[in-house]
């Protein structure tokens, strides 16, 4: 697909795509190619040259002119103003830190803010999964989430910053690092202090295969609720889920609808239903989804049920909204995860895991 064809829907198209490839050229950056897209935003692999010519490889972020009309949260996220502009202010906060991905510059197209950001030579963590497979191997789950937690600490403790859309497609592997796995968290478009975060109430955001089904709820039935420590561990717990086993440990979705509860998005009346797996549900019905969860973490490999269950039960779990302390724990446990185990740990786990592809064999 062309530069152009990724910028507008409207037949002012080459127009506006040369104008922005001239701003960005004036700027330094030369467009190289097209990387990829998420719900918002368009990316493009672009070269920088400084006065000197040193050339650097780099990251243009490019926001779309029209978004997803089914996705609730997308919506909402994009009408409480400029995402990426608050990005920039949050990144021109913070500190740099090695597993958490820079952004290097920043300005004004159209209305939209044009981020650019490290160059990393890296697979999303969802699409390592969908194209190698779960991963279950302790050594590669110590290299990845060893580096997820310490971003995620760094963002906690240091920045004191939820980022509040933690999920396997905004984690980023670096390329050929199989032994020592080099991890950046990114998209900070919907971060925000801790302090501020709590005096928030709906909507919530994020993607909702990884939202805390309590949000969830409390959104459908129009509660007041706020993102915490609690909510972003719980994202953790399911991107682990993820990458042990391929699959969402439960497909929640918030879809637009004709009818129902409705929320008010930029003065216009939006109409939602809450969805688990394409089929509409009035909401999560807590002692129901405990017990699923149950039976759904069997599907993990035993060595780390512990962990990832904490993580994600609603009436056990160790962890707490505001839960500082909370990471020894979860250092513990991942430690306790992927140590070396016994001859009788392999075996155990070893009969399981064929137990389990013996049942999807069918």
């Amino acid at each position: 697909m062309a530069f152009k064809d990724t910028l507008v829907s409207s037949g002012n198209r080459d127009l506006i795509a040369e104008r922005l490839e001239e701003v960005l050229l004036g700027k330094g950056y030369r467009v190289i190619g097209r990387l990829g897209e998420g719900n918002t935003r368009d990316v493009f692999e672009v070269e920088y040259s400084t006065d000197g010519g040193l050339r650097q490889k780099r990251v243009a972020l490019i926001p779309k002119t029209e978004i997803d009309g089914n996705s609730v949260t997308t919506q909402i996220n994009r009408s409480k103003g400029d995402l990426d502009e608050r990005e920039v202010s949050i990144h021109s906060r913070r500190k740099s830190h090695p597993n958490v991905v820079d952004v290097y510059d920043a300005f004004k197209f159209d209305g939209r803010t044009v981020i650019i950001e490290q160059f990393f030579d890296s697979v999303s963590l969802e699409d390592l999964i969908r194209l190698s497979g779960p991963i279950q191997d302790p050594e590669r789950f110590r290299s990845l989430f060893g580096n997820v937690i310490n971003g995620l600490e760094y963002l906690h403790r240091e920045e004191r910053m939820l980022h509040r859309d933690i999920k396997p497609s905004n984690i980023l592997v670096g390329k050929n690092h199989e032994i020592n796995d080099v991890v950046k968290i990114a998209d900070l478009q919907n971060a925000g202090p801790i302090e501020n975060i709590r005096e928030q109430f709906l909507p919530t955001r994020g993607g909702t295969p990884y939202t805390y089904p309590h949000l969830l709820n409390d959104f459908v039935q129009h509660r007041k609720t706020c993102a915490s420590l609690r909510t972003d561990f719980y994202a953790l717990g399911a991107t682990m889920y993820y990458v042990l086993t391929g699959e969402v440990p439960f497909n929640f979705t918030l879809e637009r609808a004709t009818e129902g509860p409705f929320v008010d998005i930029a003065g216009e009346r939006v109409h939602f239903a809450l969805k688990e797996d394409g089929k509409v549900i009035e909401n999560i019905d807590i002692p129901d989804y405990e017990k699923r969860l149950e039976r759904k973490l069997e599907k993990v490999p035993k060595r780390y049920r512990k962990l990832v269950g904490g993580l994600l039960s609603l009436t056990k779990s160790p962890y707490h909204d505001e839960g500082w302390s909370d990471y020894g724990y979860l250092k513990h446990e991942f430690g306790r995860a992927i140590r070396k185990r016994g001859l009788r740990e392999n075996v155990s786990d070893f009969f399981s895991g064929m137990k389990r592809f013996s049942i999807a064999a069918g």
